[in-house]
């Protein structure tokens, strides 16, 4: 349940690594079915299933949107797209690989920031949304949808930001994990762990 934050040889790579207990069927699911996303993301979703298809995000509870282009798609396993809309400051890239484990399957997610630095705020601002939403996942995953928690979001993101200024200098960023839920910190976590 960690953030890591590397610099790239422009910007930065946000990587969260998560064991989910759902079928690998279903995790992909979540991540392809408009109404799935819309419970995990808190979005209304448009895709196109293909490589060269659409994938649209209009956020609920904010006033911009997400719109990129699928760049693979090899179901069940590997998820890619563009991702642009001004809080990554121009396109960036976000990859979803899915690996089956006993319990279920193993997420691996990337999204590239080539025009943010490890010590950018947005930077922060993605791994604490990306930390709560994904979070959200394994309940999306079996129909439900989890409600957008402000708090839970500012407190993570007050924690990625911490971290980062600890951090700075420091390659990569390990940062915390905490529940969607709650919003409370759990524990620090080290990103080198399995």
């Amino acid at each position: 349940m960690w953030g890591n934050v590397s610099p790239a040889q422009t910007g930065s790579v946000l990587t969260f690594e998560r064991d989910i207990a759902r079928p690998m069927e279903k995790v992909w699911a979540a991540l392809i079915t408009p109404a799935r996303l819309a419970d995990w993301l808190c979005a209304d979703a448009e895709l196109e299933p293909r490589v060269g298809g659409r994938f649209h995000l209009a956020f609920r509870n904010f006033s911009h949107t997400m719109t990129g282009e699928i760049t693979r798609f090899e179901p069940p396993h590997v998820l890619e797209y563009t991702w642009t809309e001004p809080v990554a400051k121009g396109n960036s890239l976000v990859l979803w690989r899915l690996f089956p484990t006993p319990g279920g399957c193993r997420l691996v997610m990337t999204h590239t920031l080539p025009h943010c630095a490890p010590d950018d705020g947005a930077v922060a601002d993605f791994a604490s949304g990306w930390h709560w939403h994904i979070d959200a996942l394994p309940a999306a995953c079996d129909g439900v949808a989890t409600a957008w928690a402000e708090p839970g979001w500012r407190s993570l993101r007050e924690a990625y930001s911490a971290r980062q200024q600890r951090s700075a200098g420091a390659e990569p960023l390990a940062f915390f994990a905490t529940s969607a839920s709650s919003g409370r910190l759990a524990s620090c976590c080290d990103p080198y762990s399995t």
